[in-house]
Order: C-alpha cells, then sequence, then structure tokens
C-alpha cells in the first residue's frame, strides 16, 4: 500500500451545506489533485482536536462529502453524523494506493484500525462513526494506523488554538 498525504483542509459547514474551504492560515482554498479524482482515499474529520469520523471513498472528496449534505434517507442512508452541528471541522485525506487483490478490503482494514486505535486510546468510539467494515489486518496495517493518527496529533500539538 502506498500512502500519500495528509492533504489538509478546514471544512466550515452550516445547516450542512459546506460554506467555505480553508487552509490553516484561513485562505480560501479548493481541494486539489489527487483529491479532486477518482482513487481510493482515507479521510479524517476533527472538531478541536478529536476525531469525529474516518472514512474511505473512491469519489473525488467533495463528491462524497456533497453525498452526506443532503441525504433523503430512502436508502437508509442518512448523511455524515458530524454535519449537525455548525462550525469549523479539519479534514486529513490520503490518498492510498492498494497493491493487493481486493483496495477495497486493504482500505477498509486501515480505516478499521484507525477507528479501533482511537477506540483503544479513548475509550469510546469516535462520536460521529456510523458504521465500521472490519477485515483481518497485518502489522503493517497497524504500523501505518499509527503513524496517520500521529500526524494528527502532531498537527494539534503544534498548531495554534482550533
Amino acid at each position: 500500500m502506498i500512502v500519500d498525504g495528509p492533504f489538509k483542509y478546514r471544512l466550515e459547514y452550516r445547516d450542512r451545506c459546506l460554506q467555505s474551504i480553508t487552509d490553516e492560515k484561513g485562505h480560501d482554498i479548493k481541494f486539489v489533485s489527487p483529491m479532486t479524482k477518482v482513487g481510493f482515499k482515507l479521510y479524517i474529520i476533527c472538531h478541536s482536536g478529536i476525531v469525529l469520523y474516518v472514512g474511505v471513498t473512491n469519489r473525488p472528496i467533495r463528491e462524497r462529502l456533497r453525498f452526506g449534505e443532503h441525504p433523503d434517507g430512502t436508502s437508509g442512508y442518512h448523511g455524515y453524523k458530524w454535519m449537525e452541528e455548525p462550525g469549523f471541522y479539519d479534514l486529513f485525506t490520503w490518498n492510498v494506493t492498494c497493491d493487493g487483490d481486493d483496495p477495497r478490503i486493504q482500505i477498509e482494514t486501515l480505516e478499521a484500525e484507525i477507528v479501533f486505535t482511537i477506540r483503544t486510546q479513548t475509550g469510546q468510539w469516535p462520536s460521529g462513526q456510523t458504521e465500521i467494515h472490519f477485515h483481518e489486518s497485518n502489522e503493517k496495517d497497524r504500523a501505518l494506523s499509527l503513524e496517520m493518527l500521529s500526524v494528527i496529533d502532531q498537527y494539534y500539538a503544534t498548531s495554534p488554538a482550533t
């Protein structure tokens, strides 16, 4: 598995609608490649330094977020729970190239390891997590999940108040 990132964005949501995308300095920005392309991505949503949600997608990241903004619930999908509260959210995204027979299982395994690590460290699942797919993992998956979470921890340890 090859992981490129993280790509970091600050999102502002009101009424489940994206109001702005900015960088850490508050400058308006747009999503950039590879986040604008089809291909596997792992993304983590944080608020005030706390992980709310870990997800994976094969879509462009904006398209995936838009899907969660206005769900109609007819298929059983009710959107992202974290979007219910207006505010600023940090989005960390990684572009993931999988090298096995089933890339979806590989990236879902990484997603599950990150969520499980959060549960182990905090005693709770991420508050916005609504589902998770568990698959057998290996030492590389577990090490990569710790590395990705340490990037987030380091960001909040060295950034101004969020």
